[in-house]
């Protein structure tokens, strides 16, 4: 019986290992039905441990069972212990186990989620650079087309070409003002520039200040402002330069759009044109930048 006992005892042990060196986790999630398998083979390892102590147990003779009480004791002392540490250190390197495996998951998903974003990142860098293709195609066809409207008009085409070409097509919201370019006062000499400058500030009853004409001026600047080509300008009394002009020409529709600042501080900026709120914001930067 003796034997026996320790070979159901031995049993119970291996069945208690295996038990928690079973797989219950599938990808890095745990699951039931294979968590309930292992506590079944728990159970059962446990009933068969238990069963190998009382064997262990009863299988002393009388004769023995004074000389051999000691070794029993611990022995029915020290199984249950060994069992517990064994089954610690199974669970602790279960645990290990399952980290492991989910770090090696989480990196996998961080090296995909890397692809991936690098993978769309390309493709609107990709997206990016066929916009701005065709927005410069556009604006090449937008030029093509003001300068047939002012083919006979040498200051809007010096002016258009003295910016574009220095920027190799691409115009922006920088308001590059080079100085060898025209002025506001050579743009002011094109009958068609002036009639719609004249009617725009006529709407908000502003009279044709005799100084516009000889003012102290800016260069002109070309901007893109969502597809449309304009001229961007100002143009301020001699010496009283807070009396001042800053305006946005549409050069295919032959729109002007403005701001007139008084030099009176009591008095309030005057919008002319009605421009739109993209066109109003650039013109607010613009004059800020000029009254700096």
């Amino acid at each position: 019986m003796k034997k026996a006992g320790i070979g159901l005892i031995a049993l119970g042990f291996y069945c208690v290992l295996f038990a928690f060196n079973m797989d219950v986790v599938v990808g890095t999630t745990y699951n039931i039905g294979l968590m309930n398998e292992r506590q079944n083979v728990v159970y059962l390892s446990g009933i068969i441990f238990l069963a190998g102590i009382m064997l262990f147990g009863f299988g002393f003779s009388a004769k023995e069972e004074s000389k051999n009480l000691k070794t029993f004791a611990m022995a029915c002392f020290l199984s249950p212990v060994l069992l517990l540490v064994g089954i610690k250190t199974v669970v602790s390197m279960r645990e290990s186990i399952k980290q492991e495996q989910i770090r090696k998951q989480n990196a996998i998903d961080a090296e995909a989620y890397k692809k991936e974003m690098l993978i769309h990142e390309q493709e609107q860098a990709a997206e990016l650079r066929r916009k701005q293709a065709e927005e410069v195609k556009q604006i090449e066809l937008e030029k093509q087309e003001i300068e047939a409207i002012y083919k006979k008009n040498s200051v809007v085409k010096k002016i258009l070409d003295c910016n574009y070409n220095r920027n190799d097509g691409n115009t922006t919201i920088e308001f590059h003002e080079y100085t060898d370019c025209p002025y506001f006062f050579d743009l002011y000499e094109n009958n068609i520039f002036k009639e719609s400058f004249v009617s725009s500030i006529n709407e908000k009853k502003l009279k044709e200040f005799e100084w516009i004409a000889r003012g102290t001026s800016s260069p002109v600047s070309v901007v893109n402002i969502n597809g449309t080509l304009m001229f961007i300008s100002s143009v301020c009394e001699p010496h009283n330069c807070p009396n001042e002009f800053f305006i946005a020409y549409d050069i295919k529709h032959k729109l002007t759009f403005g701001i007139y600042t008084p030099s009176d501080e009591n008095q309030d900026n005057i919008i002319f044109g009605n421009p739109s709120p993209e066109v109003k914001s650039i013109l607010d930067r613009y004059r800020r930048r000029n009254q700096m």
